[in-house]
């Protein structure tokens, strides 16, 4: 989703490419997110499987959210010149996820 909106509001030269430059930022959630999941479980297991999964399903969305509004869009781009305008956001951008 961020890869998709980066290329379509032409976030830097050759948006497109910018996709590699996110490899490590997924890389680094992913660990993240399995420590996570491995720590509701190790934690909570005992007391539910049903427990331990949604608060690891709500922990993993409060990742996931804040990953998307801090890397939506950079501050300094500058707003107008693209399709995104006039809040650096595509049109199919979810209202929930700051921008």
């Amino acid at each position: 989703m961020l890869a998709r909106a980066w290329d379509e509001c032409e976030i830097g030269v050759n948006a497109s490419a910018n996709f590699w430059s996110l490899i490590p930022v997924f890389f680094a959630v992913w660990v993240v997110v399995a420590l996570i999941w491995a720590i509701a479980f190790g934690v909570l297991g005992g007391r539910g499987l049903l427990l331990a999964a949604g608060v690891a399903v709500i922990a993993t969305l409060c990742v996931y959210w804040v990953l998307m509004a801090t890397l939506n869009a950079p501050a300094d781009y500058p707003v107008g010149v693209t399709a995104c305008a006039p809040d650096n956001a595509p049109p199919w951008w979810p209202d929930w996820l700051p921008v």
